[in-house]
This record gives C-alpha cells, sequence and structure tokens, in this order.
C-alpha cells in the first residue's frame, strides 16, 4: 500500500518565537504576549503579525485588570530563642 504525506495535521507548539528561526505551516509561537500559527513558510526573521499571509493571531493577551482588595494580615509567627547574655 502507498504510503500519502498529507503533511501536518496539527499545530506544532515552538515556544516563543526566534529571529534566527524559519517556520513552517502549522508551527504556533508566542510574540509579545500573543500567540501566532504559521499559514505558510514563514522565513527566519518574519515577525509574527507582520503579515497576515503568513502568520495569523491565535490568541492575544488581554488588558490589565484593575487592582484587587488589600488582602488580611497574616498569622504573627512565634519568637524565637533569645541570644547569650
Amino acid at each position: 500500500m502507498a504510503i500519502i504525506n498529507i503533511g501536518k495535521v496539527r499545530p506544532v507548539l515552538n515556544g516563543a518565537w526566534d529571529v534566527t528561526l524559519a517556520y513552517e505551516t502549522m508551527d504556533v509561537v508566542s510574540y509579545n504576549g500573543a500567540s501566532y500559527i504559521a499559514l505558510g513558510a514563514a522565513a527566519a526573521g518574519t515577525t509574527p503579525g507582520s503579515d497576515p499571509l503568513i502568520w495569523d493571531l491565535m490568541a492575544d493577551k488581554g488588558d490589565v485588570g484593575a487592582t484587587g482588595p488589600q488582602g488580611s494580615t497574616g498569622p504573627t509567627g512565634s519568637a524565637g530563642s533569645q541570644g547569650p547574655q
């Protein structure tokens, strides 16, 4: 039976984008808090988000939320032993 190579069928997570690396279709990288997937071959140095024919935004970081309320004070620890007098 002949083997048919259909290429990648699921995304490949590559971590943080590296300017020195080239990426292939279905490679996923993180860049500036967002995740991008390569739609085609991306030459080294092709910044995610710079070309919509090569990179597609998968997930973007949200806005910074409001500061929450101050928490209660924790318990006081036990006193240590006193040194020589």
